[in-house]
């Protein structure tokens, strides 16, 4: 796997936490979905201003919570809101399939 220059120190830095390794295909595209769960902040609260300043952290969650939906107020995306989007569209096209069949001219 190539390295950016200038990269290599992080690199071999970010390789202790956890091997790096070439992924592809569908394992690649199912890594974001698999990796949600372990992602959130990753601030150290203890002996810093967080933790002395309670409006600021206040703050900080605010901002957060805004920026997870773009400031629509909607909260993280959820598995069970995906699962629903999907139904609703499969539910609006079998509707539009059985109008489509209905409105169809009957043969003699």
């Amino acid at each position: 796997m190539r390295s950016i220059e200038g990269y290599s120190d992080l690199r071999s830095q970010v390789a202790e936490w956890r091997p790096i390794e070439m992924l592809g295909g569908v394992q690649a595209w199912l890594l974001p979905f698999a990796e949600v769960q372990r992602q959130g902040p990753r601030d150290v609260v203890v002996g810093t201003v967080l933790e002395a300043d309670a409006d600021l952290a206040q703050e900080l969650a605010t901002v957060r919570g805004l920026g997870a939906d773009r400031g629509l107020g909607l909260g993280p995306v959820t598995r069970v809101r995906l699962i629903r989007l999907l139904a609703i569209w499969v539910l609006l096209i079998v509707m539009f399939l059985a109008i489509w069949q209905l409105l169809q001219p009957s043969s003699p």
